[in-house]
């Protein structure tokens, strides 16, 4: 049958829902042949199930193993390394997931196992963390509606089981068969579970409490951001207010400064159009003062005979000039010996 399976395309290293490859199930049960046969067409000694087991820990009769090793020796494959180059890998991609901010796990096509089942029944505990932080649904279900947490009470793996139940996943999901993990646990691990259990709930209510705590803080920060806004808007308001009189009474005193500075403009033009005219009138008294004398005096020759003619006279006459008002006529009359006759 073996050999009739493998010429029809079976691989020798599939792995079941346990990470059981062929070759770990005829260590376990002796059949030396099958295992001689699967050797001979590829089987891996080295493949690793979901407890950390290659088939040569499996092996319980010394031939089997002698054969096992010898292949182990043969083919230069460290044990140790193998046993943890799954968990290297996986390391290794969850960080890489977690960097870039984006999950790209594809779930096993035949049983819907995800990384973190992987994790949780091998007890890759750091894997395990990275994935969480990384956002993984801590209760995604395989084909069978087994959850992490189910794979790793199954399994036996304790800290596992704490991981998932401290990040607070729902521990009483029901797989198809309506169990739930304490339904499939390992016997030693039903006592753990129910403490876990017990443990977040008391987790659960600190965080509901933790959050209304801080969805409080955030209203009542908000509502005091609201009021200040409030208060800024009317004190804003206020100042405005108490603003406009004072502009306006700058705007008045403004214009009344420009009015009397228009004024005081008004009347600095008329002082000066006064005393230009002022100046004018002077100008014009004393040029009527001096040039007609100096006219006279040419005009008047000196007497000959100490005696007066008329032609002087009319002369003076026909200048328009008041000889008798004028003093300076009187005093040149005088001096030629006038007797104002």
């Amino acid at each position: 049958m073996v050999k009739f399976l493998v010429e029809n395309g079976a691989s020798v290293n599939q792995q079941d829902n346990e990470g059981w490859t062929p070759l770990h199930a005829v260590a376990s049960c002796g059949y030396l042949n099958i295992a001689e046969y699967l050797l001979r067409h590829g089987a891996n000694v080295a493949a690793v199930n979901s407890e950390g087991e290659v088939p040569s820990d499996l092996a319980e009769e010394a031939a089997m193993k002698d054969l096992l090793l010898e292949q182990v020796k043969k083919q230069g494959v460290d044990l140790d390394l193998a046993r943890k180059e799954e968990e290297q890998q996986m390391l290794q991609d969850a960080r890489q997931w977690l960097n870039s901010g984006k999950l790209e796990d594809i779930k096993q096509p035949r049983s819907g196992a995800t990384a973190l089942h992987v994790a949780a029944a091998k007890g890759y505990s750091e894997v395990m963390r990275l994935l969480i932080q990384a956002g993984f649904n801590l209760n995604v279900q395989d084909n069978d509606g087994w959850t992490p947490l189910h794979a790793a009470a199954h399994w036996g793996v304790k800290e596992a089981c704490t991981i998932l139940a401290e990040a607070l996943c729902d521990m009483d999901i029901r797989n198809k068969l309506g169990q739930t993990p304490f339904d499939v646990a390992d016997e030693g691990l039903v006592e753990h579970l129910e403490m876990l259990q017990k443990k977040q709930n008391v987790l659960r209510s600190e965080k509901e409490t933790r959050n209304k705590l801080i969805e409080a803080d955030m209203n009542g920060k908000l509502q005091s951001g609201l009021f200040k806004n409030k208060e800024k808007i009317l004190y804003e308001e206020d100042t405005l207010k108490s603003r406009e009189p004072g502009e306006e009474n700058k705007e008045s005193s403004s214009s009344s400064s420009e009015e009397e500075e228009e004024a005081e403009e008004d009347e600095a033009s008329e002082s000066d159009a006064e005393k230009e005219a002022e100046r004018k009138k002077e100008s014009f008294a004393n040029h009527s003062g001096h040039e007609p004398r100096i006219s006279v005096t040419e005009q008047i020759s000196p007497p000959e005979h100490n005696s007066f003619t008329a032609s002087p006279a009319r002369k003076v006459s026909e200048l328009g000039i008041d000889v008798e008002s004028n003093c300076a006529f009187h005093c040149c009359f005088k001096a030629v010996g006038c007797t104002g006759e």
